[in-house]
């Protein structure tokens, strides 16, 4: 196990109930809690030297003195991506309806919200929550991104990847919702509102699926995906969930292959994930593409997918 690990707790996503299960597992004394500066969840080091003095290297001092292993709260993503490797960065996501409907039975109950749930949709510091709390990151590059909705599914994966051993629990759960019945006319609202976090969600579950059926198959997981496709040219970025051992890729072009490569070239601007090999973990292809061509690269070693892109007349004028 590496750590320490970092778990950004999107409100609303069963994020208390795996915050519990680490305290129990951890201990106390082993988390670092940031819920902001007035909160009385949030830690007294945490709450000096992260909220108020901005120094989030304090975060590896105390790690290094044996008394933070693992840190959380409802925190964004970008400031923190240079204090921990980014293998141990995770989080849950759910579906936005539901999560909207929640973070607003929540704000009616506990915070004082008394306006009606159209005006809670509308309001711009409750649309894209999930997605904004991760910054622009690309899900592909995140340690591992549990869906709410597979609640044991994705905390089997959580254990496997970091080699602990959380318990499940099902805390904060609201057995007395304010809404309980939606119109389908909020549905729409919200889908409309943010339609970041329902691709966020939908990415999630594809690359969740796909992490469950290595997982069976006790197979590696290698983050990866196509970066960009043009007429002669196929680019982007693979490496492994478990070392710094080169990612050998395999390129196919209306599933046939035409060639298989190694992802070693250097990605700078990958540097500030912290990610392993030093960043030099890209990879690049010469093609020749034509309208209606479709490639796809898969990971030569396990046959993982690193996803498909179909060649369109806007892609050959890039």
């Amino acid at each position: 196990m590496n750590l320490p690990l970092f778990f950004i707790h999107i409100p609303k996503t069963a994020g208390t109930s795996l915050r519990m299960s680490a305290d129990q597992y951890f201990g106390r004394e082993q988390i670092g809690l940031n819920y902001g500066f007035k909160a009385k969840e949030t830690s007294d080091w945490v709450r000096d030297e992260i909220c108020l003095n901005k120094d989030f290297f304090e975060i590896v001092n105390r790690h290094r003195a044996g008394e933070c292993d693992f840190y959380t709260g409802h925190v964004h993503l970008k400031p923190h991506a240079g204090v921990f490797e980014q293998r141990n960065i995770f989080t849950f996501v759910r579906n936005p309806v539901d999560q909207v409907l929640s973070h607003y039975n929540h704000f009616v109950q506990y915070n004082g919200f008394e306006g009606t749930l159209e005006e809670f949709i509308c309001k711009p510091q409750f649309k894209n929550v999930q997605s904004g709390m991760l910054n622009g990151y690309q899900p592909e590059i995140i340690g591992y991104i549990g869906i709410t909705e597979n609640y044991n599914e994705s905390l089997s994966i959580i254990n496997d990847l970091y080699g602990i051993e959380l318990v499940s629990r099902q805390l904060n759960v609201n057995s007395n919702p304010v809404v309980r019945n939606v119109e389908e006319s909020d549905v729409k609202l919200i889908l409309k509102n943010n339609v970041h976090d329902v691709a966020l969600y939908n990415k999630a579950k594809e690359l969740h699926h796909s992490r469950v059926k290595l997982n069976t198959d006790k197979l590696p997981w290698t983050y990866g995906l196509i970066g960009h496709v043009g007429q002669h040219r196929i680019g982007g970025w693979a490496f492994s969930s478990e070392g710094d051992d080169v990612i050998e890729l395999v390129v196919f072009k209306n599933s046939k292959i035409i060639g298989k490569i190694k992802a070693n070239e250097a990605r700078h601007n990958l540097m500030q994930c912290n990610i392993p090999r030093g960043a030099y973990v890209g990879y690049s292809m010469n093609i020749n593409a034509e309208v209606g061509d479709i490639y796809e690269v898969k990971v030569l070693a396990t046959g993982q997918s690193l996803g498909k892109k179909e060649i369109t007349q806007q892609t050959l004028v890039k």
